[in-house]
């Protein structure tokens, strides 16, 4: 099976996959400096996660168990309790090494922790999408300079052991996408974008979120979509070309965080994704209405904390940390006996 953690990180992105093949992904990174207490004894502290919980199997949920299509409101407050992924990756998943970090594009708040990363935890293959900006000033914001010089270091092949790639849409190979004997399959990850054209154009326009990667997840439960910063020129030269793949997806991490980032929504007309997960912003910068308005599904992080997605029953069953949310969105709640995180929903 796969199984997707969606980190609670603030206002930045960490997606960790966990694919059948046991290969680890993780997509970018956010409070990887984070001072949090470690995480194993701060998550239940936090949320008051019983000691002993007996959840029935993976599949066996059924009828008034999924939640209603209707959007919850209300401040759930989870954004304060935001997830270090490294100590998530070691303390939680118990993983000393990944195989692959793709950064979606060079903003701080999509690399947040990864000088930390490489040092604590081993990484065998670095994607970098080839979109470059000039380094940011370090005087404000809580960015730390190391994880940019580390980015430089890994982006330019300077790190031993890391293998670089800069795989582009329909780029096929081996692993992400490729068996060993170069069959379809791999661990499922598709680039949809950044083209050649696309990286050009963010160059000439200095807008990075021009060279974002946007990859299409093929896993055991459907497709998923993890949208980095995707913005207008983006999603024209996705649905332009990749509008069948794209079309009905089973769930979206949302661009920008979600953020209405004055980007035009006409994509969410060809992409209909069931259900769609907004980062942590200010809620009144966050994108409610052009969901709403179309009757998509979606849930923040900052009702849900952390979430993770299991794929083991052919479709997406999430499960999150917040159990306050789990039981407001629904007539009964289980424990997931793997994650130890609250079952939410189902697609």
């Amino acid at each position: 099976m796969d199984r997707v953690h969606l980190l609670n990180v603030g206002v930045g992105d960490c997606t960790i996959i966990e694919h059948q093949s046991s290969r680890v992904s993780i997509i970018d990174i956010c409070s990887g400096n984070s001072e949090s207490e470690r995480l194993g004894m701060n998550l239940r502290t936090a949320i008051s996660i019983p000691q002993t919980v007996s959840a029935p199997p993976i599949g066996s949920y059924q009828g008034g168990m999924r939640s209603p299509i209707s959007n919850l409101s209300g401040n759930y407050a989870m954004k304060a309790r935001q997830t270090n992924p490294v100590d998530y990756l070691t303390d939680k998943l118990k993983k000393d090494s990944i195989f692959r970090f793709i950064l979606t594009h060079p903003d701080m708040d999509h690399m947040d922790g990864l000088d930390r990363l490489i040092s604590e935890v081993k990484m065998s293959v670095f994607w970098d999408s080839g979109v470059r900006r000039t380094k940011p000033t370090f005087n404000r914001g809580g960015y730390k300079e190391a994880d940019w010089d580390c980015y430089e270091r890994l982006r330019d092949d300077l790190v031993e052991g890391v293998q670089v790639l800069q795989p582009r849409a329909e780029s096929f190979f081996r692993y992400a996408n490729r068996n060993a004997d170069d069959s379809t399959g791999g661990d499922g990850l598709h680039i949809l974008s950044p083209s050649d054209g696309l990286i050009n154009k963010a160059i000439q326009s200095e807008n990075m979120n021009d060279g974002s990667y946007v990859l299409l997840f093929k896993s055991a439960g459907g497709n998923m979509i993890f949208a980095g910063d995707a913005h207008d020129n983006t999603w024209e030269h996705i649905i332009e070309n990749y509008a069948n793949e794209v079309s009905n997806c089973k769930f979206l991490l949302a661009p920008h965080h979600g953020r209405n980032s004055g980007a035009s929504f006409e994509y969410l007309d060809v992409l209909k994704p069931e259900l769609t997960l907004f980062g942590n912003a200010k809620s009144d910068h966050l994108a409610y209405q052009q969901w709403n308005q179309r009757n998509l599904k979606f849930h923040t992080q900052n009702q849900c904390g952390n979430v993770v997605v299991d794929t083991s029953s052919g479709d997406l069953a999430l499960y999150i940390e917040n159990e306050e949310y789990a039981r407001a969105s629904q007539f009964s709640t289980y424990q997931d006996s793997v994650s130890q995180y609250y079952y939410l929903d189902r697609i």
